[in-house]
């Protein structure tokens, strides 16, 4: 199964780090999901890294959350500290910024600062539980990712579903039109997100168009040009195979 977890460690395997990564959630229920999400993605890094290790006695995973109702400037020092030195247990460090709707303008502004000379041996993990918007001048800086905390249908429910679609066969009008909208565009990355692979070469597909639609997302691309790339992925794998005939 392919999801998000699995798209962040493939490349952190594979040595790219973005400098900084936006975390979000639709339809947000609780500011847990995401600390927990993320989490279990670091702990999951640490154990493919070095196993000896845990997220609670790493020092090369920092996390800052506050009590006041906002982030204070001094606590936000904190961030310039802890970028000062090299990794010296994993390959690459993290901060994560936990409630990122406590970040007032001033204090954007200093994560600003961090994030326009990123150190090459660090990446911020920001985690937005309530979609505040932030400065365009962070976010812009930024590799953003939306998640729904769902109770998930089952990997087969899915697959039909799109296999239905294209079984008709469906048009790429007719695809864009039926997926435009933002909430049905996230339940059909979400269903992408869910499929059982059979072959590697299949993953190594998915993982590329999944990235490529997160990234389309930061810099705000069209979302027609997005369905357009996951309807040619999506007919290259589901769309019926035409058989050749021969009379009798």
């Amino acid at each position: 199964m392919v999801n998000l977890k699995q798209l962040f460690l493939s490349k952190w395997q594979s040595k790219k780090f973005a400098p900084c990564y936006h975390l979000t959630q639709i339809e947000s229920t609780s500011e847990e999901n995401l600390k927990i999400w993320i989490k279990d993605l670091l702990t999951t890094y640490i154990q493919q890294t070095n196993p000896k290790l845990s997220l609670e006695n790493c020092f090369d995973i920092s996390f800052l959350s506050t009590q006041n109702k906002n982030y204070q400037m001094e606590e936000l020092t904190e961030l310039f500290y802890f970028q000062e030195s090299k990794p010296m247990q994993l390959p690459h460090k993290f901060i994560v910024i936990e409630d990122a709707h406590k970040l007032t303008e001033l204090g954007q502004n200093k994560l600003l600062k961090l994030l326009e000379e990123p150190q090459a041996f660090l990446s911020l993990i920001v985690l937005n539980p309530y979609g505040k918007k932030l400065l365009p001048t962070v976010e812009s800086r930024m590799l953003k990712f939306r998640f729904k905390f769902t109770q998930q249908v089952t990997n087969e429910h899915n697959l039909s579903q799109l296999k239905e679609l294209f079984q008709k066969p469906i048009s790429l009008s007719e695809f864009i039109e039926k997926f435009q909208d933002d909430d049905e565009e996230e339940k059909l990355y979400s269903s992408l997100m869910s499929f059982d692979l059979a072959d590697y070469k299949y993953y190594l597909e998915l993982t590329k168009l999944l990235q490529w639609q997160a990234e389309s997302m930061t810099f705000h691309n069209s979302s027609t040009e997005r369905l357009a790339q996951t309807y040619e992925f999506l007919h290259t794998h589901l769309a019926p195979t035409k058989t050749a005939t021969t009379s009798l």
